[in-house]
Formats: structure tokens, C-alpha cells, sequence
């Protein structure tokens, strides 16, 4: 949005926070990502992950609107996967 000059709002922020939960998974930069043309493609980088693979695909869309609208909502997302997994 900035880049754009739209307004800056919370769902930014879950953007970002996408941004930063592909890198942590993936170890890869994400302008990187960008360039080679598999950003948030996690199920080609860790096995069994197209879960994970949708949450960032979701916080990083490109259309704020397409976004979770809030941090609680990724984080939600998020523990269900987890719960999932141990479950």
C-alpha cells in the first residue's frame, strides 16, 4: 500500500507479518522469492505444507481486502494448523 500510496492500515501489518512467516519458514528472502517467481509457494519447499502454503498465500495477497483483516485472524489461522499437526 505504501508503494501504491494507499493508506497504511492493520491489514498491512498482516502483510508484513506474512512476509516474515514465509522467510522464517523458507530461510529465503521474500523480494527473492519475488524475483524467481515462487513467492509464497511453500509446498515446493517443504513437504506436506500446502496448510501453511494458503496462510501466507492469504496474508500476502496483493488486494488488502483479500487479506486476513487482522492479526487475531492470522493468528487464529495459525494456531489452527498447529493444533492440526499435533493433533
Amino acid at each position: 500500500e505504501l508503494l501504491r500510496g494507499g493508506q497504511i492500515t492493520t491489514v498491512s501489518d498482516v502483510y508484513s507479518l506474512g512476509v516474515l512467516f514465509y522467510e522464517m519458514l523458507t530461510g529465503r528472502n521474500w523480494p527473492e522469492a519475488r524475483d524467481s517467481g515462487d513467492s509464497a509457494r511453500l509446498s515446493d519447499l517443504i513437504p506436506s505444507s500446502a496448510r501453511l502454503n494458503a496462510i501466507v498465500a492469504k496474508a500476502t495477497q496483493p488486494d488488502p481486502e483479500d487479506r486476513y483483516q487482522s492479526a487475531d485472524a492470522l493468528a487464529l489461522e495459525l494456531e489452527a494448523y498447529l493444533n492440526l499437526s499435533i493433533a
